[in-house]
């Protein structure tokens, strides 16, 4: 088993180091880059010091479309000069979570098809990586879905086996309402307006490439993935889809 945290700066990985410090309060939830010159701060149960990688964006891929390549060109690196740790029957599965739901049919995708390049000689030097399974677990696969539910929760509504869009049962698995049924009523009438505007967002990231940063960019609003791991089963591959309610 290898654990690949993927793009720099995710994770332990880093570019270069650098302290700083992380308020699990903060809106943006992402450290404050600091030398401490004037002292080091007092933590306490939601303020914290650290050492964090740069955060310059320009140092990390901008999109999971970006970080795929870089994924197999590791990958390709690895099986080369540590053939040692080769599966047994030449397979490879490749499991994410969270985010991992664009990254992961992301990264499949992408070594399906340079397999299919190899296999047609486009692709010299190159070892075929054969994918047994992609597992998500948790995963942010479809932003339309994801957006549904940070309305469907607070409110405490349970899923169920019915679509979002059916009456809900007032009863989340942690028996805590954040917002009243009066407003998650006006939040889902009124999320059909972002839907709209998310799929005009899919569609025009299906035919441009921006490529400033990655929340300028839009990538957790991008589209495919599903599309993605249907390919992805088309071809034989297995896909694990693994949700809770209580992590």
């Amino acid at each position: 088993m290898l654990y690949i945290d993927q793009p720099v700066q995710v994770g332990f990985s880093y570019d270069t180091l650098a302290n700083g410090t992380f308020n699990a309060l903060a809106t943006d939830l992402l450290p404050i880059i600091a030398n401490f010159s004037e002292g080091v701060p007092e933590q306490n149960d939601t303020f914290f010091i650290g050492t964090f990688p740069s955060l310059n964006s320009k140092n990390t891929a901008n999109s999971t479309g970006n970080a795929a390549p870089v994924v197999w060109a590791f990958l390709q690196a690895w099986l080369q000069d540590f053939p040692m740790y080769k599966s047994p029957n030449n397979e490879l599965s490749i499991w994410a979570d969270s985010y991992g739901g664009h990254w992961d049919p992301r990264v499949a995708d992408f070594i399906e098809k340079q397999n299919d390049k190899i296999a047609a000689g486009a692709l010299e030097c190159a070892k075929v990586i054969n994918l047994d399974t992609v597992g998500i677990i948790n995963g942010v696969i479809d932003f339309k879905i994801t957006a549904a539910s940070y309305l469907v929760f607070p409110a405490g509504k349970d899923l169920g086996t019915k679509p979002l869009h059916h009456n809900m049962a007032y009863n989340n698995t942690y028996g805590s309402l954040v917002i009243t049924n009066a407003e998650y009523e006006s939040a889902m009438m009124n999320l059909t307006t972002c839907t709209g505007l998310l799929d005009k967002c899919q569609s025009l990231g299906a035919i441009y490439d921006p490529d400033n940063c990655v929340m300028a960019e839009g990538d957790i609003t991008r589209g495919g993935f599903l599309d993605m791991l249907g390919n992805l089963l088309d071809r034989g591959v297995q896909v694990t889809l693994i949700y809770g309610d209580r992590d």
